[in-house]
């Protein structure tokens, strides 16, 4: 799961293993808000469809009500593949 590299750092050989424990991390830490904000970002759709699938339901309520919330105040752009990417997942 872990390599390290010849500069002495640890990387995930898996990303998908990585994007499951920053999903279960900001859940955790009730970081609701930092995958709201980072909606947009494309290299966090997998994070945000995980945290999605594994939360309780008031936190999935949370986080889809601040996706749609978002949404609505700053709507998709073309280039927001990402964003539009989660929530078709979700629906």
């Amino acid at each position: 799961m872990l390599h390290e590299t010849p500069e002495r750092t640890i990387r995930f050989i898996h990303l998908p293993f990585q994007s499951f424990l920053a999903a279960q991390m900001a859940l955790e830490e009730g970081h609701i808000g930092l995958l709201i904000k980072n909606a947009y970002d494309e290299e966090w759709t997998e994070i945000l469809t995980l945290a999605a699938a594994q939360a309780t339901a008031e936190k999935c309520e949370k986080l889809l009500r601040g996706l749609l919330h978002q949404r609505l105040k700053d709507p998709p752009r073309r280039s927001d593949r990402g964003r539009r990417e989660v929530v078709s997942r979700i629906r």
